[in-house]
């Protein structure tokens, strides 16, 4: 028997009843006229259904045409909603297995989706222009509603705003989960208890984190302990921090995580123009950075660990009862959110005693102190300035100090910043990676039993016979994991690990070994016995040579600093240039670069490799070595695709120097040893052999026509 209303679509339709009673011989009972209740069963099902149904609609502020993809939704989240009478869902009841929520999302949300047939940069905007109204047959899939057209669409690649966090208005949905990633709002129940402000230790809930009773979702976070020893007074120094990782999944990201850090070339630049100006350079440390800052977005708690409250109590605190959480009201390092809050407080706060930063590198300012032109660089919580005397210095740092709640801790002048031996002196500021190279080395040393052969005269980063060279080219490693593990126990250590040893020392102060590190990490995935000899040739070298560094001239002498002794150029004798030659000379403020480039010798691809390098103060402040885009073929337009790269990074250096108030008013002079390459870019115009080449490298006769930069013939 089947029992319906007196509807048109079924008890009415003869169509439905003949299929009913001719072909499955069911009996068709209908309800009585306006009887609802007849049918209770089912009515209120239905009556379910049209009420989320309504709900969805009202939350996502969608009109009424929407209704059965509401509807279609409200089935889905019924199912899959445990049922008092089976004590499971019915998805589980059917299935015989429990549903899948990790893909579950708000109706109504907005969503970023996949342009079919477009491939995305990965720095393109994310456009939240469509509206989620549900799933396909697979959670995978959903649909969507395009917001500019109106047409419901699917797709399988999708990113969620469940709170429309992007958009100015929302609906009452979003609204309401906007709200909850606000400052919790405590209440008068009685199972939370702030204490007041005067109270002699932070504020504690003592309530089971699921049962806070906030317009929040609380999680409490554990705690982490990192120990560390400061490699400049080795400072003995414990931080606890919050496990903000994915891997935890309890902290809620509700802004933006992005925080500037100098640029290694900026910060090269800083010393340049510190020895160029004939400046003091002098350190700070602000002790605990994040906690100057106001808390994350959405607030959370810590739950304390038992090392926590042994220094609690240790502190002459009452003892915390086991149960209780910690609420953080400010930004706590490990939380995603942190470092931008810290950044943007300490710009705040550096913009309010004048000094203004640099478009392009946000770390770097400069302003007048005292009457004096200074600069200020920071590194999250690393600060340098660069003044005239340590009393302008004292008194800025003082300044500062008056902001933050624990004392800033001045180091006078730099030695060590960021992992780069600073060394000043009163001819020249140098920079070395000394400190960090024998850290280094010794561990590597050890493995080898302290075993390092190196020629009489000054060594190179790579051996340069041409057998070595060839093999290191063309030789390609076994893929085969044993292979490769019994390298590795060969030559008594990792190459990925060797690589990046290599690599941090290279990107601070080592222009020296770019190349050989390119090259070396280009056979990461797969090396062969040669590329392991290069590596610990690399290694070696720098050892040997870690009193090598990077030499910024001061315009005078500066009387006030110890004298250092005067470096000896070490270029081996067939780099050396003849008597009869003349290095081309700059003052101290005017920047110059040189550029050079192979042709054709990756053995693999054919491709050619860059290398340039751009100079301030007698010193390095920029350098690269890359592998080339596409073949060149010839040697010209390697050269020219080569200054071209370079003529990009003089653009970002002369931008930094117009802000910090040292114009470059001539045209920097990049020097190229390739006539013809040199020729095509002064005279703006390709020659018939170079008209294939890409539009975009032309941009280097523009900038030559604009005066920014002139390329000169070297030997």
């Amino acid at each position: 028997m089947i029992r319906v209303d007196q509807g048109g679509e079924l008890a009415r339709s003869e169509e439905w009843r003949s299929v009913v009673l001719t072909k499955y011989r069911y009996v068709v009972e209908p309800t009585g006229a306006a009887s609802p209740s007849q049918n209770g069963q089912t009515e209120r099902y239905n009556e379910s259904i049209a009420t989320t149904t309504r709900t969805l609609l009202y939350g996502a502020d969608l009109m009424a045409r929407y209704w059965s993809a509401a509807a279609v939704h409200a089935v889905y989240l019924m199912n899959r909603r445990p049922h008092s009478a089976i004590n499971k869902t019915p998805y589980e009841a059917w299935w015989d297995n429990k549903p899948d929520l990790s893909a579950l999302k708000v109706f109504g949300s907005r969503v970023c989706v996949k342009v079919t047939g477009k491939r995305r940069a990965k720095l393109n905007r994310h456009n939240f222009t469509s509206i989620f109204i549900g799933y396909m047959v697979t959670d995978d899939n959903i649909r969507y509603i395009d917001v500019k057209s109106g047409v419901v669409k699917t797709s399988h690649h999708a990113v969620f705003d469940e709170a429309w966090y992007l958009q100015p208005t929302r609906p009452p949905a979003a609204q309401l989960l906007y709200d909850m990633g606000m400052e919790p709002d405590f209440d008068d129940h009685n199972e939370l208890l702030p204490p007041p402000d005067n109270a002699p230790y932070p504020p504690i809930a003592r309530q089971a984190p699921h049962k806070l009773r906030t317009k929040a979702w609380i999680y409490p976070i554990p705690l982490l302990w990192t120990y560390t020893i400061k490699e400049l007074d080795k400072w003995k120094k414990a931080r606890c921090a919050c496990d903000g990782s994915t891997r935890g999944g309890k902290v809620r990201i509700l802004d933006h995580t992005y925080a500037n850090c100098v640029d290694h070339t900026a910060s090269r630049m800083f010393y340049a123009i510190s020895a160029a100006e004939n400046l003091l350079i002098f350190g700070a440390d602000v002790c605990n950075a994040f906690s100057e800052a106001p808390a994350p977005k959405q607030g959370f708690y810590l739950q304390p660990d038992r090392t926590f409250c042994e220094w609690w109590e240790y502190q002459g605190n009452p003892p915390i009862p086991e149960g209780y959480v910690i609420p953080v009201r400010r930004a706590m390092q490990g939380h995603p959110e942190s470092p931008r809050l810290w950044e943007k407080w300490c710009d705040k706060m550096i913009r309010q005693h004048q000094f203004k930063p640099t478009t392009h590198e946000p770390c770097l300012y400069t302003g007048i102190w005292k009457g004096e032109k200074c600069y200020f660089k920071r590194q999250v919580g690393d600060f340098e300035f660069a003044t005239p005397s340590l009393t302008l210095a004292t008194s800025f740092y003082d300044a500062i100090d008056d902001h933050l709640s624990m004392p800033i801790k001045q180091q006078g002048l730099v030695s060590l910043f960021n992992g780069v031996d600073v060394l000043q002196s009163r001819h020249y500021i140098k920079l070395s990676g000394e400190t960090y190279i024998e850290k280094m080395g010794a561990k590597y040393l050890n493995m080898w039993n302290k075993e390092i052969h190196m020629m009489a005269e000054r060594p190179l980063p790579i051996p340069t016979n041409e057998s070595f060279l060839k093999a290191f080219n063309g030789d390609a490693g076994n893929a085969v994991e044993n292979v490769q593990k019994e390298l590795q126990q060969q030559f008594r250590f990792g190459y990925r690990n060797g690589v990046g040893e290599l690599i941090y020392a290279m990107v601070t102060c080592r222009p020296d070994i770019s190349a050989v590190t390119v090259k070396c990490a280009q056979h990461s995935a797969c090396p062969a016995d040669i590329h392991f000899q290069a590596v610990k040739h690399a290694i070696k070298y720098l050892v040997a040579m870690r009193t090598d560094g990077i030499y910024f001239w001061r315009a005078t002498p500066l009387d006030t600093l110890p004298e250092h002794p005067i470096p000896i150029c070490a270029t081996a004798l067939h780099g050396q240039l003849p008597p009869s030659v003349q290095r081309p000379h700059h003052d101290c403020t005017d920047m110059h670069a040189y550029v050079d480039s192979d042709w054709a010798t990756c053995p693999k691809t054919r491709r050619s490799f860059t290398g340039f390098v751009v100079k301030l103060a007698g010193g390095t402040i920029a350098y690269k070595t890359k592998l080339q885009p596409m073949v060149a073929l010839s040697s010209t337009e390697a050269e020219f695709m080569a200054a071209c790269d370079a003529g990009k990074m003089i653009l970002f250096i002369r931008s930094i120097l117009w802000d910090l108030g040292i114009p470059q008013q001539a045209a920097t002079v990049m020097y190229e040893d390739n006539a013809v390459c040199t020729a095509m870019a002064n005279a703006q115009k390709p020659t018939r052999r170079t008209r294939h080449m890409d539009i975009r490298y032309f941009a280097l006769a523009d900038w030559v026509e604009r005066d920014i930069m002139v390329l000169e013939r070297i030997i």
